[in-house]
């Protein structure tokens, strides 16, 4: 049987798309920068074997729900 492991990405924007703060598990690890940043980071998770399970937009703020296979 497959065993997962699970990331909770927490993203909360400003209004001209800046990247305000991403915590991570809910620890913050990083404040105020591009967007592209985020794209960065979200691709290094991406190499590391996460994948996108779901994603929830409220206002602002985005949650990415990671999950990745234990070996």
């Amino acid at each position: 049987m497959q065993k997962w492991e699970y990331l909770l990405l927490t993203v909360i924007f400003d209004d001209n798309d800046t990247v305000r703060s991403v915590t991570r598990s809910g620890k913050a690890i990083l404040r105020d920068v591009n967007i592209l940043i985020l794209h960065q980071y979200l691709d290094r998770l991406k190499d590391e074997g996460w994948e996108v399970e779901s994603v929830h937009t409220v206002e602002t703020a985005k949650t990415y729900e990671l999950k990745r296979l234990v070996e």
